[in-house]
């Protein structure tokens, strides 16, 4: 299991003399995904033959659990536009700098909201 590794780049086509293979790979941070790997009908337990590309990750702007579409559970769904997934096989989407801003800014009202009740109130 190589999830969660910051992996960078991209798959080796070189894997492709494996008939069977499990790449477990969500969570890092590939940028590239060479079609060829997406031919590879046997792996990830068939789930390559199933899905094509999205049977080894997600693409970009896209997420799962699996980071990848399984026949457990868990297609490659779109980002909300208020997220984004920068490289494949992502588990979820991080939110934009403007919801980011917004969820900050609706917190700052907060507390200020409390302070300002504060010494109302004192």
């Amino acid at each position: 299991d190589l999830s969660s590794n910051l992996l960078t780049g991209s798959i080796p086509t070189d894997l492709t003399r494996f008939q069977r293979l499990n790449l477990y790979l969500k969570d890092n941070q590939i940028s590239q995904l060479d079609t060829q790997l997406c031919t590879m009908s046997e792996w990830n337990d068939g789930d390559v033959g199933k899905y094509g590309c999205n049977g080894l990750l997600c693409p970009q702007g896209h997420f799962s659990s699996f980071g990848r579409h399984s026949s457990f559970g868990g297609e490659c769904r779109q980002c909300a536009t208020d997220g984004r997934a920068l490289h494949f096989g992502a588990s979820t989407c991080i939110p934009t700098a403007s919801a980011a801003s917004g969820g900050i800014s609706l917190l700052l009202v907060i507390i200020t909201s409390g302070l300002l009740s504060f010494f109302i109130f004192r």
